[in-house]
């Protein structure tokens, strides 16, 4: 939301930075208008099992209503980070 993208960058997983340079994730951001452009996110379910899981949701009011996204997290010394990023056709 603050449009720091190696801040946002840096909270993916180290398997993400392993497969995306922070160039191709800045590319991937910008061809995800929902995602950048909403005030909110909601989220729809979780599943979580052992230091891996999946969070559902849609973007709250951006471009066009309510755009889905689902992003699968892995736990990285106690914190969550995102291993991979989908906003509605469009991936990270």
């Amino acid at each position: 939301r603050s449009g720091d993208v190696p801040a946002a960058y840096a909270q993916t997983a180290e398997s993400y930075h392993a497969r995306h340079t922070l160039e191709q994730f800045t590319s991937g951001l910008s061809g995800m208008p929902a995602l950048a452009a909403s005030a909110d996110q909601t989220i729809s379910s979780r599943n979580v099992q052992a230091g891996a899981g999946a969070t559902r949701g849609g973007t709250g009011s951006g471009p066009g209503g309510d755009t889905p996204f689902t992003a699968h997290l892995v736990e990285e010394g106690g914190l969550w980070r995102i291993e991979a990023l989908s906003v509605g056709s469009g991936s990270l």
